[in-house]
This record gives C-alpha cells, structure tokens and sequence, in this order.
C-alpha cells in the first residue's frame, strides 16, 4: 500500500472474511488472475496512488444488504433527534418490525415532527442526494453509495458493517477528508430478529451529525474538498461515450 491504513483481522479488506465463503473467494480469485482486465466503479482522481500500485502490480487496465436491529435503529432515531439537525431517515422494510413501526407512529415521529422525514421502503437516493438542502448523507460505505455521494459533492457520516465497507471508510475519513466515522470497529452481519446489540450509540451520532453540519473550520474544509472532489468527478467522464 502507498500509505499506512490499520485495520483489525475482522474488518480487513475483502469480500470473503466470513466462513463458507472460501470457495467463492478461491474462484474470484482466480477468475481475477486469469482475466485480460479488470474493471471497477471508480475514477483516477479519487483513487490515483492506489490504482497506480494496483495496476504496476498485476499488469492489468480498470477503469444494499446491510441492516440494523431494532434495537439499534431507536438508538439511531434518538441520535438524531439529539443532534437538532433537519434530517429525512429513510428505513428498509426489511428492517421495520411491528414493534419499531408502533414506536415510530406513536411516538417518536410526532416529537421529530417539524425537523425530520422518515421514509420507508425504496427511495430515490441520487435525486435526494442531488438535491441542495442535503448537507450531508449517512452511509453505510457501499461503494455506489460512496461513489453518487462524492460526485454530487455531499460528505458523509460513516458506518460500515462489513467486507470493503471499512477500507472505503478509510480512503473517505483518513485519506480523502470527506467524512466523519462514527467509530465502528466490529463487523455487524445481518442482524436476528431478537439481537439486543447497538453498535453505534445515540451520543456518537449526535457528535458526528454536529460536527459535519457545523460551521467549524473542519466542517467547512470537508465541504470545500467534497465539492472539489465532485467537480474532478464530473471532469472524468467529460468528453467520453459512457455504456
């Protein structure tokens, strides 16, 4: 790697950490060994000195699952709401149990009434995030996700869960400067239905919301590289045919 990034054996970076997973990773592999290029969703600006290394290294050109308890997504609405920022929470069905949808209705969506939205089910993420009132987008680090956010120039909040989730944190926070992490460093797989675990505490997402939408000077330099960032975005597909 060009530069130090630290990560625990749990969260290293690769799509096949988890047990079960050694056949697919064996012939991904050397599906990637054998193939005469390899492409990925990304652009040279954004990711320069490692594609540099990735492509000296194997002589080649390049170019959403995650859920939380319900548990956890309260401890995530009580955040929010802490954090006194307008915010629109958009939530999975598969994550809305009668328990949390009773407690959203009955409760908390009347005292957030005048500062925050919440969705359920499918949105249009890109035409939200494209909108220019959003100031700011938690993610949990898909790369599409991470991608759409810096080409619309919005910063992020952080939250990976598991697989590349947590090297894309790093190179948006530690090498980029275009987020704020909420500190997670256990791998969060999909969630049972009577898992009591909150990962992320109420306290660390009202900090993190605050510190990316304040006026401090770390907040307003995210916002400067996130637009800068977002113009190198639109610059590299000037001119091309895309398919």
């Amino acid at each position: 790697m060009p530069l130090t990034l630290r990560f625990n054996k749990a969260i290293g970076p690769s799509f096949f950490n988890a047990p079960g997973w050694e056949k697919i990773r064996d012939d991904a592999a050397e599906a990637q060994r054998t193939a005469d290029a390899i492409i990925l969703n990304s652009f040279e600006d954004l990711e320069e000195q490692f594609i540099e290394l990735y492509e000296k290294d194997i002589g080649k050109n390049f170019g959403s699952i995650a859920r939380k308890s319900s548990l956890q997504l309260k401890e995530l609405g009580f955040g929010l709401e802490a954090a006194d920022k307008p915010f629109i929470w958009v939530l999975k069905e598969a994550e809305i149990t009668p328990e949390l949808n009773k407690w959203l209705s009955e409760d908390f969506e009347t005292k957030i009434l005048k500062k925050g939205l919440i969705l359920r089910g499918w949105v249009p993420q890109l035409a939200i995030l494209s909108h220019p009132s959003i100031g700011g987008f938690m993610t949990h680090c898909g790369w599409n996700s991470i991608l759409e956010s810096i080409s619309l120039g919005v910063p992020m909040i952080t939250w990976p869960h598991f697989s590349d989730q947590f090297t894309n944190e790093k190179l948006v926070v530690d090498v980029l400067g275009l987020g704020v992490s909420l500190g997670t460093k256990t791998v969060c797989w999909m969630p049972a239905e009577d898992d009591e675990t909150i990962w992320v505490h109420k306290n660390d997402i009202e900090k993190a919301v605050q510190k990316l939408m304040g006026q401090e000077e770390e907040a307003k330099e995210m916002r400067r590289k996130a637009a800068d960032m977002a113009d190198r975005a639109k610059k590299a597909t000037d001119g091309r045919i895309i398919i």
